[in-house]
């Protein structure tokens, strides 16, 4: 998770979920936590989730149930 200056507590929010790293990224926006997690990123898919979306249970879906446009 990158927090570039979050109102919630992004450490409280990391803890729920086993296997979260904790990012902060200075610049405000958008663009910059987006740039900073695609850097630091160890995965060869990375699924984009802002503060205002709302993750449903099994999501994302195991790699191989992705649209191909989307791989």
């Amino acid at each position: 998770m990158v927090d570039n200056d979050s109102f919630k507590d992004p450490v409280a929010v990391c803890s729920q979920v086993e296997g979260v790293r904790l990012e902060r990224e200075p610049n405000p926006g958008p663009d910059p936590a987006r740039n900073r997690g695609a850097l630091v990123a160890k995965a060869e898919l990375l699924p984009f989730v802002d503060a205002g979306c709302v993750v449903q249970p099994g999501w994302p879906p195991s790699h191989g149930q992705f649209p191909p446009m989307l791989i």
